[in-house]
């Protein structure tokens, strides 16, 4: 079951590198969340090599593509979820990674979690620095 966790971890990861170096992206969009399979999120980031994650993200932060954060990165306080969310921006932060905040918010209700996203990227230790703003977003496209 072990193996299931870390390849599903290295697909997320080989998609995320496919998505960085199309050409296409201005913002990864909610990076490593799979969705209809969560149970296997938290063991397979947590199982994942930290290079291994930090060489993945630095082909978006090599072509200056930001690293976004919404509502999915919320997870229980002091979980295996939390510490995987924690891990996946640490180490686009290290990479050297720039981050939005809800640039693929499917409805304004969305919104109400940035508070929590907040705890959430401070626990990862972001700092303002680390978040773009919209005019840098922009001016990418």
């Amino acid at each position: 079951k072990n193996t299931h966790r870390i390849l599903q971890s290295r697909v997320l990861l080989k998609r995320f590198v496919s998505g960085a170096r199309s050409g296409l992206a201005t913002i990864m969009a909610h990076p490593m969340i799979p969705y209809s399979f969560m149970d296997l999120f938290a063991p397979g980031i947590l199982n994942c090599p930290v290079q291994k994650m930090v060489d993945s993200f630095g082909e978006a932060a090599d072509r200056n593509i930001f690293f976004e954060l919404n509502q999915t990165y919320v997870k229980e306080e002091n979980s295996a979820d939390e510490a995987a969310v924690i891990k996946i921006i640490q180490c686009a932060k290290s990479a050297g990674c720039r981050f939005t905040f809800g640039s693929d918010a499917h409805h304004l209700r969305s919104f109400s979690t940035f508070l929590n996203l907040e705890k959430v990227a401070a626990a990862a230790g972001l700092v303002p620095e680390d978040i773009a703003s919209i005019s840098e977003v922009i001016k990418k496209r």
